[in-house]
């Protein structure tokens, strides 16, 4: 097990904290099953990485993400990537990870 460093924005850490936000997708891989990651004082383990095309993150991952619908996510995601926006068969690399605040009731 590694510590690796995963960057999140203001929104993220929000999802972070309220426990909804159990995944993260990115354009490249951050790390592995296994290693550990700081958000906040808060210590997060991934538990798998997965490679989905942009518009399955979008229609089926929104609320992992800790988005509150689908166009949350893209809002959110276009925010972070303004110049590529969201280029739905782009492969992006999901980290699955234990989020120690738990799940917000829904």
């Amino acid at each position: 097990m590694k510590i690796v460093k995963i960057p999140f924005n203001e929104w993220s850490m929000e999802r972070l904290a309220s426990g909804q936000k159990t995944c993260t997708t990115r354009s490249k891989r951050y790390g592995n099953p296994g290693d550990s990651f700081y958000a906040g004082k808060s210590l997060h383990k991934i538990k798998e990485v997965l490679q989905f095309p942009l518009w399955f993150v979008r229609d089926y991952l929104w609320y992992p993400e800790g988005a509150k619908s689908s166009e949350e996510f893209v809002k959110i995601w276009c925010e972070i990537h303004p110049r590529e926006g969201v280029k739905e068969n782009k492969i992006g690399y999901t980290h699955f990870f234990t989020n120690p605040n738990g799940h917000p009731k829904q």
